[in-house]
């Protein structure tokens, strides 16, 4: 394309009666075609000079070896780089192309020729389909016509019972979802009076579709539409994926947090446990079971508490039990005292009488 745009001049030894002539790769070698080859010639492109192989068509022949040259009349008649409408080949009519031709002028007469490179719409499909846009979308280019010039599913070609494989009208697309899609649009007024990009969402076997409609013009008078429908489960099912991790999560979350709540429950309650045990102990009596001391401060401090009223209890039951001995000891004497005085009443008694 940038040869066709910038080429400037060509010299070069030609034929008198030029045809097609043009390289192509065929099982990955490279070939020169065309029944009368012209030489190499030199073309100035910029401040360079290049030699090439030039498409070389005089507007005066109708048909020649793997062109067709009405298509490029457009160039010629419009004097500047523009694009043909979509052809096949005539050599190979399994390829379907569209080309874009520059008119030029070369020799001594003057005469008048197009030098043209040729857009595979196979091609276009496979660009179309390696776009990653989404999983379920579909990308599909239209002319204005409603003819499916190339889609990211399918092939944009029908065969008939005879001839060449022709462009199918969109409205009858290989992909069922791109027949929706177009169906779609039709009813709301076809791709003709598309100008601005057409945003719409459409329904089929429950399932939501947003679809966009966006024009696409060039300089050098290309006017396609170029369509994408995208499934709205392409979108919510990334927001699902993502809820269903977050409920994971937050499940996973809860699990943890109430392993954590029982696995400190126990911590928590064993030196509770400990207490209530010391406590029963001191109820019986027993005031030598001191209390362990844990990784708690809260608890340790607890244990301190309760080991210091252990001991003032010990100290305050030993001085209970010392005053008590002391008072059995002072009774007994005093009844033994009370005794004597007694038998020393009972012995004056009886002298008396």
């Amino acid at each position: 394309v940038g040869l066709a745009a910038r080429l400037r001049e060509v010299r070069g030894e030609l034929p008198q009666r030029a045809q097609f002539a043009g390289p192509r790769r065929v099982a990955g070698r490279r070939q020169v075609v065309g029944e009368r080859l012209p030489r190499l010639v030199e073309a100035q492109i910029g401040r360079h000079r290049h030699l090439v192989h030039a498409r070389l068509v005089p507007h005066r022949h109708a048909r020649v070896r793997g062109l067709d040259v009405e298509r490029q009349r457009g160039p010629l008649a419009a004097g500047r780089t523009s694009w043909t409408s979509i052809y096949n080949w005539v050599d190979n009519p399994e390829v379907v192309v569209i080309g874009l031709g520059k008119p030029v002028r070369f020799g001594p007469a003057a005469t008048q020729a197009v030098v043209g490179i040729d857009l595979f719409l196979a091609n276009i499909c496979d660009y179309l389909a390696a776009l990653d846009v989404s999983p379920g979308a579909r990308v599909f280019i239209v002319e204005r016509d409603g003819t499916l010039v190339a889609n990211s599913h399918g092939d944009s070609r029908r065969r008939g019972a005879d001839g060449p494989p022709q462009l199918r009208p969109v409205a009858e697309a290989a992909d069922p979802l791109i027949r929706l899609a177009a169906r779609d649009v039709q009813a709301a007024g076809g791709f003709a009076g598309i100008r601005e990009p057409h945003l719409a969402t459409f329904s089929a076997d429950g399932a939501r579709y947003f679809l966009r409609v966006s024009p696409w013009q060039d300089r050098l008078g290309l006017d396609w539409l170029i369509a994408v429908v995208v499934p709205e489960a392409d979108f919510t099912a990334t927001i699902t994926a993502n809820l269903r991790m977050t409920l994971a999560a937050g499940a996973a979350l809860l699990l943890l947090a109430l392993a954590l709540a029982v696995l400190m429950a126990r911590f928590i309650s064993h030196p509770v446990r400990r207490i209530e045990a010391a406590a029963k102990a001191v109820a019986a009596g027993d005031f030598d079971t001191p209390l362990p001391r844990t990784a708690y401060r809260e608890f340790n401090r607890l244990s301190h508490a309760f080991d210091d009223m252990t001991r003032r209890l010990r100290a305050a039951f030993r001085e209970v039990e010392v005053a008590h001995d002391e008072l059995e000891q002072k009774v007994a004497q005093r009844t033994e005292e009370l005794r004597e005085a007694n038998d020393e009443l009972e012995r004056l008694s009886r002298q008396d009488s």
